[in-house]
């Protein structure tokens, strides 16, 4: 290990520490002495729903963080102000307390923006990164406050896909803009890794409807057509649904990713991993 590299690491992040600190400081003066206003950011409030069936989802866990931006001499890092999780209720409710923070001239305030994501076990996860709707940083935190009503209140309704839905005809999930594809194994690794988060937060979580999911989603892998899959893949990629950067893949490179067999191989081992962690 390089042992200057880490000391120079160290050094950055406390003096990045040091002026978000001094920043905060110097906020609370401010604000004192009334140069800058106290502002509550919107309370964010609405439905999670099965976006097929327009059912509500109960148990879907929604996650708001605020963040600021901090500067040193080489970059910026995002420092977390606040976070807030909900959990909705039966009817697919939700609600974010809005915070308080600063202004200055409206210009300057004390953070930099606000990031939502939505996760549930057995549909598709939302966030900043695959749906930029969820996402209000810098100068587009603007577009979320002009949607608030006369009491501050932002409603967003978020619809998400069954992943058992997204994965009918093919295996592989496409970003907004993509550049990124996640194969059925990937997606269900992470929910592996998430249920945990279920668990902390206190959620309802059946296992045995998870083990009967997990068995679908193998059942949907068993009707692919490798030869199909691949035409559909090239297809893809020349129609620009997916990003050129894949089109270079010569067909034993796709294979090793998307074949039915090493597909059922990765499914059966995670839902092996599964069972394991929840002895």
């Amino acid at each position: 290990m390089d042992y200057s590299k880490q000391e120079r690491g160290n050094k950055m992040k406390l003096k990045a520490l040091f002026v978000f600190f001094f920043g905060m400081v110097l906020s609370l003066i401010i604000v004192d002495i009334g140069l800058a206003k106290v502002i509550k950011t919107p309370t964010i409030e609405g439905k999670v729903i099965d976006a097929t069936t327009g059912q509500p989802l109960e148990n879907a866990i929604v996650s708001c963080t605020w963040l600021t931006s901090v500067a040193n001499l080489v970059e910026r890092h995002n420092v977390v102000l606040f976070q807030e999780t909900v959990i909705t209720d039966k009817d697919g409710n939700f609600k974010i307390s809005s915070k308080k923070t600063w202004e200055l001239n409206g210009l300057l305030r004390s953070f930099n923006g606000i990031d939502m994501s939505v996760l549930h076990p057995i549909y598709e996860s939302k966030n900043s990164i695959n749906d930029q709707q969820m996402n209000w940083t810098g100068r587009n935190y603007e577009s979320l406050v002009k949607r608030a009503d006369r009491n501050n209140v932002v409603v967003i309704n978020i619809g998400l896909k069954a992943l058992a839905d997204i994965f009918q005809v093919k295996p592989w999930y496409v970003d907004h803009k993509g550049d990124f594809v996640s194969s059925i194994v990937d997606v269900i690794s992470n929910r592996n890794k998430n249920i945990e988060q279920y668990i902390s937060n206190k959620q309802k979580f059946d296992k045995g409807q998870y083990i009967i999911f997990l068995n679908k989603m193998k059942d949907i892998v068993n009707n692919y057509d490798d030869e199909k899959l691949w035409g559909l893949w090239l297809s893809e990629c020349n129609e620009g649904v997916i990003s050129t950067i894949y089109k270079e893949w010569p067909k034993e490179r796709f294979s090793r990713s998307f074949s039915k067999t090493i597909l059922l191989k990765e499914l059966e081992d995670l839902e092996a991993d599964f069972n394991t962690k929840l002895k």
